[in-house]
C-alpha cells in the first residue's frame, strides 16, 4: 500500500479485500515509498512466484526482525477495530542491490499515518512488546553489541484519573567487536546501553503520545482498571500517561575484542 494513502486512511480498502476473501489473513501487510511496481510483479529467473522476496525479506533467516516489524493482514485489523492499541507498519522502497531497503516504521492513529520511526527507534516497540530477536546496536564506546534477547514486565495504574505505566526491561548481550584499543569494562558498556536505550525509549514515548499512537499495546493492560466505557478515550488517555522506563542490560560474554597491537 502506498505511503501517501496510508496518510489518508488506507485501512478501508485493505477491509474490502479481507471481506471479499481476495486475500488471506496471514497476508503481510507493508507500505511502499516510491515506484516498486518492477520489484513486486517481476518475474524472478530461478522460477519463484511474483512478490516471492518480499515475503521472505521478513523471514527471521533475513535478519533484522525487530526492525522490520513484520506484520499480517489480521494483526492490522485485530489493532485497528481494538481501541486500546495503533497499528505499526514497515515502510520500504526500491534497492538497487537488495531489491528492499526499510525505511521505518509507520505508526497509526486509527487508519491514518500519523509518524513514523526509524528502525532504530523500532526497537524499543520490540522490547516493550516482548518481540525482540537478535538485533546489533552501536554504542557511543564504539562498541558493537548483540543484543539477544530481552524481557519487560509492565505494571499500572491510575493515579488522579491519568495512567501511570511502570516498565522494567532486562536485555542480554554480547559483544561483536570493538574499536582498536580499547578496553572492556562490561559495568561501563552496561550502563551505556541502558542509558542509550532509556533515552531512545522518552523520545519515542513522548513523540507517540502527542500523536495519541499508543503502539505499544499499553492500553490492553487497563482493561481492568478502565470501564468498557472509557476504552474509546485511550488515546487521550494516553497522551497525559506518566511512563516510567528503565533497563538493565547483562553482558554475557565479550566475544572477540580487536585490542592493539603492540607493535602499532
Amino acid at each position: 500500500m502506498d505511503q501517501n494513502l496510508a496518510k489518508k486512511g488506507f485501512l478501508p480498502y485493505l477491509e474490502f479485500a479481507m471481506r471479499d476473501r481476495t486475500l488471506p489473513l496471514d497476508a503481510l501487510v507493508t507500505l511502499v515509498s516510491g515506484d516498486m511496481e518492477a520489484v513486486l510483479n517481476q518475474p524472478y529467473p530461478t522460477g519463484e512466484l511474483s512478490g516471492i522476496y518480499s515475503k521472505l525479506f521478513f523471514e527471521s533467516y533475513a535478519g533484522g526482525t525487530a526492525q522490520k516489524n513484520k506484520m499480517t493482514l489480521w494483526e492490522v485489523f485485530s489493532r485497528y477495530f481494538n481501541p486500546l492499541e495503533e497499528n505499526i507498519i514497515p515502510v520500504l522502497s526500491n534497492d538497487p542491490v537488495t531489491l528492499f531497503r526499510l525505511q521505518g516504521n509507520a505508526y497509526f492513529q486509527g487508519d491514518k499515518m500519523v509518524g513514523m520511526l526509524s528502525p532504530e527507534e523500532t526497537l524499543i516497540t520490540s522490547i516493550v512488546t516482548n518481540k525482540m530477536f537478535p538485533f546489533e546496536i552501536e554504542t557511543a564506546q564504539k562498541m558493537d553489541v548483540r543484543i539477544m534477547n530481552s524481557k519487560s514486565s509492565i505494571h499500572v495504574k491510575m493515579i488522579n484519573n491519568k495512567p501511570f505505566i511502570r516498565i522494567r526491561a532486562k536485555t542480554t548481550m554480547t559483544l561483536m567487536d570493538s574499536a582498536r584499543g580499547i578496553h572492556i569494562d562490561p559495568s561501563e558498556l552496561e550502563a551505556s546501553i541502558n542509558k542509550l536505550i532509556e533515552e531512545r525509549a522518552n523520545k519515542v514515548f513522548k513523540r507517540t503520545q502527542k500523536d495519541q499512537a499508543d503502539i505499544f499495546r499499553l492500553g490492553n493492560y487497563f482493561r481492568s482498571i478502565l470501564p468498557e466505557s472509557s476504552y474509546n478515550h485511550w488515546p487521550e488517555l494516553y497522551q497525559q500517561a506518566s511512563i516510567d522506563f528503565k533497563l538493565e542490560s547483562k553482558l554475557k560474554n565479550t566475544g572477540l575484542q580487536i585490542m592493539k597491537n603492540p607493535t602499532d
